[in-house]
């Protein structure tokens, strides 16, 4: 490991939050002992507050949601005192030996019980389901209602961000246009241009129909960033899960930045990606984008164990002048992010 460029990095973070985040996850890269993700989430406000809230000694904690992000919260939280864990669809949660238990029998005596619901989608519908099975709303713990926060923060809760003149905005991976909406309420719609690509034809699709009819001056193109212009392998699931990977069946149309941008009449302003491992070729497609405009970065960097080191590496090589901030946004190692400016 180069030490020398470590240090740079390290030096180039601007704040202690931002110098502890890069210290958990450079040791979780090199170790993958996630203890140091859980000692990262601890440190963030919305972990400090779960804590708080699932360390009650007195209390058994339940946990509803055997899928990934059930999965998230068991791991994460390896200290709450686990009583069971119960779902409406699947019989156990794969990989634990926590106990799986039918919710209508928990229900019977569940008066020292916290419910903790661990399902992004129908999570409403799980609360009802608990307030008619008698358990009451202040014994109920929903994710989702965390979640949903540090997802509206994300990208744009920094407050060294300033908002430019003319905002030209990039959002690499746009999904379901959350973040391109939220970059529209940062800078109270005033802005030149956004910039929004998803390679995933599904997901495309459906954040053409909505960003054409809720916004002006966007431009959506239905590809992926990357180093050169071209086709490269795609898994599209029409979801987050999709992502480039090496040989597989499917395909999907990538694009250099600097070539869609050179005929700009404004400069780009804030990039943000969000590419599922892809940040560092998209990186290398944005190089003379970044180097003639010096845009802020949101760049994602937790896809890859190397990310923590490569993506802030190769921006100091093509800008030395940025300074660093990194920020987490999950209950678990995902989004991670640095801000570059």
């Amino acid at each position: 490991m180069d030490l020398m460029r470590l240090k740079k990095i390290y030096d180039k973070m601007q704040d202690d939050e931002s110098k502890s985040i890069f210290s958990q996850r450079l040791l979780y890269s090199i170790s993958n002992n996630y203890d140091y993700i859980i000692e990262m989430v601890k440190q963030t406000e919305m972990g400090k507050m779960l804590y708080q809230k699932m360390s009650c000694e007195n209390k058994r904690y339940v946990l509803f949601g055997c899928g990934i992000r059930g999965k998230n919260i068991y791991k994460t939280f390896n200290k709450t005192n686990w009583f069971c864990c119960t779902d409406n669809k699947v019989r156990g949660m794969e990989g634990t030996d926590l106990l799986f238990m039918d919710i209508k029998d928990i229900a019977d005596d569940c008066e020292n019980m916290i419910f903790v619901i661990a399902i992004r989608y129908y999570h409403e519908e799980v609360k009802k389901q608990l307030i008619s099975l008698g358990i009451k709303e202040e014994q109920i713990l929903d994710i989702e209602d965390i979640m949903e926060i540090l997802r509206n923060k994300q990208y744009f809760d920094l407050p060294q961000l300033r908002i430019n003149k003319k905002e030209f905005f990039v959002d690499g991976g746009c999904y379901d246009a959350q973040t391109t909406f939220n970059f529209a309420k940062w800078c109270d719609y005033n802005y030149y241009k956004i910039l929004a690509l998803e390679p995933d034809e599904l997901s495309y699709k459906k954040c053409r129909s909505i960003l054409l009819d809720k916004l002006q001056n966007v431009n959506c193109i239905n590809a992926g960033l990357w180093s050169a212009d071209g086709e490269i392998s795609f898994n599209a699931e029409g979801s987050e899960a999709s992502r480039i990977i090496e040989d597989g069946e499917g395909k999907c149309t990538v694009k250099k930045l600097d070539n869609i941008v050179c005929k700009e009449t404004e400069g780009v302003t804030f990039i943000k990606m969000d590419i599922e491992g892809a940040e560092l070729e998209a990186l290398i497609g944005a190089k003379q984008t970044i180097k003639k405009y010096h845009p802020k970065l949101a760049i994602s960097i937790y896809h890859k164990q190397e990310d923590i080191i490569e993506l802030p590496s190769y921006i100091l090589d093509i800008d030395d002048s940025y300074n660093f901030y990194l920020r987490h946004y999950s209950l678990s190692d995902n989004d991670t992010v640095l801000y570059a400016l």
